[in-house]
This record gives structure tokens, sequence and C-alpha cells, in this order.
């Protein structure tokens, strides 16, 4: 897959060269189109940053030719949004695909593929704000739409299972989010096989294991953690500092942390957070994650509460930024700071 991604970058080079043969208009749609799929690209490299930039690009040409109303603005906005999502910039991403969705009031039918994609991507940021009633019901109108629209066997389906799984475990509901995992397990096999490299089966092991390891069968847990990390390297692998491989490894540190396994634990937590330092801005949500299992670890080792004092600060200054106030996380958090004082 690494390969077919850079063979892709080195296409959309000489798309933009050819552009310079077109006329004005042409010129100017067209590139805006290449920008956009090399910015895709880039999205899937991991490159979040680079990603933007191509996309932002796009956005400004077809903004000079094309009405609010036009198709081409409202993929370009779509696009926008996942890469301010992965920023961890949610309200810009949620601004873009309400655009979205005001575009596609006007141009689609209620039922189109893409109202479903739209409504799977605002469920996306109200599930990242800790709005997790909200986000499973925008998911589960994107279920609804696919079904409708016989997509249900689509691999965009997959993706609107696992949110809807990812929801439901948030809200405690375990039995009905492995339910939906599952279910994308199904379709995943139904569709890609025998492709068992791909990147939807690791993020489905890896959503799966995180319902196990609620249940406590962190063994389990484990298990599937560790399956979707090696899928995640073999398919990114030289790139050591994609977002996914990172997950992985945050979520096979705090299995270890759970385990007692404070030294294994210290190592996959140390990993994650340095390759999540490298690709990530400094106040996203994934490092808030990190650093609130290193305060746990540091908790759990004699003597180092002025390590883990640091940490929960870390987190909280992080959630502050993209959490309600009143949020369970942020009250847990401050009182376990609390206690660090007492």
């Amino acid at each position: 897959m690494k390969g077919d991604l850079n063979r892709a970058l080195r296409f959309g080079d000489k798309a933009l060269e050819l552009c310079q043969q077109v006329s004005e208009y042409e010129n100017v749609m067209i590139t805006a189109q290449v920008l956009m799929s090399i910015g895709l690209v880039h999205f899937d490299k991991g490159n979040d940053d680079t990603s933007l930039e191509y996309l932002e690009r796009s956005f400004r040409l077809l903004q000079r030719i094309c009405p609010f109303d036009n198709p081409a603005i409202m993929n370009c906005l779509n696009s926008l949004s996942c890469a301010h999502y992965h920023k961890g910039d949610y309200n810009k991403a949620l601004d873009c695909l309400l655009r979205c969705a005001e575009i596609g009031e006007q141009l689609l039918p209620i039922d189109h593929p893409i109202i479903s994609s739209i409504e799977n991507n605002i469920g996306k940021q109200f599930y990242k704000q800790g709005k997790y009633d909200e986000a499973l019901q925008r998911f589960r109108r994107a279920a609804d739409i696919d079904e409708r629209t016989s997509t249900s066997s689509s691999d965009g389906h997959i993706v609107v299972l696992n949110n809807i799984g990812k929801a439901l475990y948030r809200l405690n509901k375990f039995d009905e989010a492995i339910m939906q995992y599952d279910k994308a397990f199904d379709l995943i096999e139904k569709i890609f096989r025998p492709l068992l490299d791909h990147p939807y089966v690791a993020y489905t092991l890896k959503n799966k294991g995180e319902v196990l390891f609620a249940l406590n069968d962190l063994f389990g847990a484990f298990e599937l953690f560790k399956q979707a990390h090696d899928i995640y390297e073999r398919l990114f692998e030289p790139d050591n500092n994609h977002r996914d491989i990172a997950k992985c490894k945050y979520l096979i540190g705090l299995t270890h942390l759970a385990l007692g396994n404070e030294q294994k634990a210290a190592d996959a937590l140390d990993k994650a957070l340095r390759m999540w330092t490298n690709v990530l801005p400094k106040n996203h949500p994934d490092l808030a994650l990190c650093h609130q299992s290193m305060g746990d670890l540091h908790i759990q080792k004699k003597g180092e509460t002025d390590k883990a004092f640091l940490h929960f600060r870390t987190t909280i200054s992080i959630y502050e930024e993209h959490l309600p106030v009143d949020h369970q996380r942020l009250r847990d958090l401050k009182r376990k700071l609390s206690d660090l004082h007492n």
C-alpha cells in the first residue's frame, strides 16, 4: 500500500504539469481536482499538515470559478473536514461539514450516499467532543441511508458500523458495540477477501479490542491491539510515525499497564507519545490520552507523583480545549489531580 500511495503522488505531480496545457477555466478546475487528490493521498499517508495545505489550495481555486452550491465545492469541504478532524480542529471540521450539508440539501436527494457520508462525518466531530448521544444519532442516520440506498454492502458502510460501535462503547453499551464490529468484520470479509492487510481490518480489530479492554478481557484486548498494530506496520512501513501505528502502541501500553507490566507499559507509551508528538498538534486529544496513561503509570510507581502531576496537568489543559466544561472525563481528571495534592 505504501508503494501505491507514493506512486499516486508521482501521478499527481505529473497531472499538475499537464494542467498547464489546457484553457484557463479548465486549467483552474482540473488543477483544483488534482490538488484535492494529492491532498487525499497525503491524508492516507498520515501527512495531515501537507494534506491540509493541498486541500486549502484546491478550495481557493474552486472558489474562484464555482458558485457556492457547486458539487466540487461540497466535495472539497468534505475532504477539508477530514484533514481538520485529524489535526484535532473539530470546530473547523464541523463548520466545513455543515456547509457541505447545506449544499447537499440543495443538490441531492435526502437518501444520497454523499448525504450519508456527511452525516457520518458530522457524527465524528460530535464524538470527539464527547457528545456521544448526538454522535450516535448521526451515525445511525448514515446507516439508515446506506440501508435504503443499497450501499450497506459498500466499504463506506464498514466505517459507519465501526463508528456506531465506538459511540455505543462510549455509552457503555458493550454488547451492542461488539455486534456492530462483528457486522463490520462480516462485511470486510465479503468485500475484501482474501485481502487481510487492509486498514479497515486493523481499524475494526483495534475498536473491538477497546471494548474487550473495557470488559476487563485484557489478554483478548492485547491480542487484537497487537494484530492491528502489525497490520498497520506492514501497510505503512517505513513511516514509523503514522498516527494509526502510534494509537495501537498506546493501546498496547495501556493494556500492559492494566496487567501490571510497568516497564513494558512505559516503553510502549513513551514510543506512542514520541510518535504522536512528531505528527500531531500539541493540543491534539490523542496526546491527552497518552499523557493521562503516563500519569497513571507514574502513580502506580512509588515516589513518582510529581511526574504524574505534570502529565495530568497537560491532559487537562488539552481536554479543556475540546470537551464541555462539565464532561465526566474532565471531572475525573481534576479529582485525580486534587487527590495528588492531598
